[in-house]
């Protein structure tokens, strides 16, 4: 009885020699407190997840994991996790949360936040007299912020990547949403820009000359649209690795974003204001 006894003190006092019998649960289990039982099961679990939880991006390599988290679908994720709390800062409020989808409120006044959505309003009407396939076909910007007192729309494009290639293509892709839904302001969301990978032809060239003025304004630029009716384009940076730690870079992006939605829910949206790096860039002004 008492080698009993002095066998389970010494397991219990030596849980880290004796860790194998708490695995197999033949010797220990049965006498051990609750709360060591728990405590190994929750480490057992973060063990699992420590080593099967993947962040990568397309191609994927061969591998067995318990999750793959895709690293721009964090990146886009990131991005909206700003605009909410920049919209808090605001003093707007969530009134209501689905999946894809935030309704937030100040005073008398509603905005409607979509991630990968899309939208009433599409230009696109048929695809051979199918509504059904053009309805299927419409673009889905990354984030859409729809003010409804003022029915103005604001899309935004993230791309995590700092290919001069990708970036020309997103520039494009925003403006695409532009003009489909009509907004008023479009944005293109990026971390940075790789000066040093070749550009592929005269647009990847231009892209390059935004980031050098994009870098010469603090992070944000604004693109006027020659349509009449004050559309504007802009270019923003957020990337998470800016500055000494996260939340400086957090704080940082998030004084960007707040500046576009200043202007973008004010009383009379005047975009591109005092911004002239960016137009001497694209020859709008000279």
């Amino acid at each position: 009885m008492l080698i009993f006894f002095l066998g389970v003190f010494s397991c219990s006092f030596l849980v880290v020699g004796c860790s194998y019998l708490v695995v197999g649960g033949k010797w220990l289990s049965p006498y051990a407190p609750r709360w060591l039982s728990e405590a190994w099961n929750a480490y057992s679990w973060l063990e699992q997840l420590r080593k099967g939880i993947w962040v990568t991006q397309p191609p994927f390599r061969g591998g067995r994991y318990l999750l793959v988290m895709l690293a721009w679908r964090l990146y886009e994720l990131y991005v909206a996790g700003i605009v909410l709390e920049a919209l808090g800062e605001l003093g707007y409020s969530v009134e209501k949360a689905d999946a894809n989808r935030f309704v937030l409120t100040r005073d008398n006044e509603a905005v409607e936040l979509l991630l990968n959505s899309d939208m009433e309003g599409s230009r696109l009407l048929s695809v051979d007299s199918d509504k059904e396939t053009a309805r299927k076909a419409r673009g889905r910007p990354d984030i859409s912020l729809k003010d409804k007192n003022r029915e103005r729309l604001l899309v935004i494009e993230c791309k995590f990547s700092d290919d001069p290639n990708y970036l020309t293509a997103g520039r494009f892709k925003a403006m695409a949403y532009l003009y489909e839904y009509g907004a008023q302001l479009g944005a293109l969301v990026f971390p940075e820009l790789n000066s040093e990978r070749r550009p592929y032809d005269d647009e990847d060239e231009g892209t390059r000359g935004l980031w050098r003025s994009l870098t010469k304004e603090g992070g944000l630029l604004c693109m006027s649209l020659r349509d009449g009716t004050g559309q504007a384009l802009y270019l923003i940076r957020v990337d998470p690795a800016e500055g000494n730690d996260a939340e400086e870079a957090w704080e940082e992006a998030k004084r960007r974003v707040r500046k576009v939605l200043e202007g973008f829910l004010g009383p009379q949206s005047k975009p591109c204001a005092g911004q002239t790096a960016f137009e001497r860039t694209l020859g709008l002004i000279s």
